[in-house]
């Protein structure tokens, strides 16, 4: 059959379109025809073969959303669960007991301004006048404002000036940098949010109020 395309060929005529010669070659380096497209197909090397398959059975239309599936289950899951910790942790006590201890007494401010400076700005922290938001009541944000407020009266206590107080020479100092009140309580509190003049007065009471011992403070 291959003597007879050839001869069509000399004579000027064309192979039928019926059978496309592809030259292929065999085992042995020799060269090969094939007539037939499935024939030639057969003598692909078998590692493209494998390869096209592969990456057919990877060509899938429902991969895509067979993923996200599992991703908005994954993340449903984790909101019940986020749910269920959030009111697991309610039944925990601490941070509840907004009950204010009592005022036993305060510093002989110099002014009444610097004491109202320093209600604005500290007493939530620093006092037994404690004002509990209605997040104060909530965990685990209940828990980050009560060890704030047991943390603060420890070390300074306007109420308790009896007794002697850890952070009273240091209440001028903290102010005029800008710690006191910290960023996040400003945040939380506009009537926290003193300007700098304000802020200024306040250290210069602070630094004429506070230099005395807090033995020597009045009665409230």
């Amino acid at each position: 059959m291959y003597a007879a395309v050839e001869g069509i060929r000399q004579a000027g005529g064309s192979p039928s379109p019926l059978f496309p010669i592809t030259k292929t070659k065999g085992e042995d380096g020799a060269s090969e025809h094939c007539f037939e497209t499935a024939q030639c197909e057969s003598k692909r090397e078998p590692s493209l073969q494998s390869a096209e398959g592969t990456s057919k059975r990877f060509l899938t239309t429902d991969g895509p959303e067979v993923s996200m599936n599992v991703a908005w289950r994954r993340l449903g899951w984790l909101g019940i669960s986020t749910m269920v910790a959030l009111l697991v942790i309610q039944l925990v006590p601490y941070g509840r007991n907004h009950v204010n201890p009592p005022i036993v007494s305060e510093p002989a401010w110099d002014s009444p301004a610097t004491r109202e400076l320093a209600k604005q700005a500290c007493f939530d922290c620093h006092s037994n006048e404690t004002q509990w938001p209605a997040y104060a009541s909530v965990a685990p944000v209940s828990w980050l404002i009560q060890h704030d407020v047991d943390e603060g009266r420890a070390v300074l206590n306007f109420s308790e000036w009896q007794r002697p107080q850890e952070e009273a020479s240091e209440s001028a100092k903290v102010v005029e940098e800008g710690e006191m009140p910290p960023a996040m309580y400003r945040l939380m509190h506009a009537h926290a949010r003193l300007s700098s003049p304000d802020l200024n007065r306040l250290a210069s009471g602070f630094a004429k109020t506070l230099s005395a011992s807090p033995q020597e403070g009045n009665e409230h």
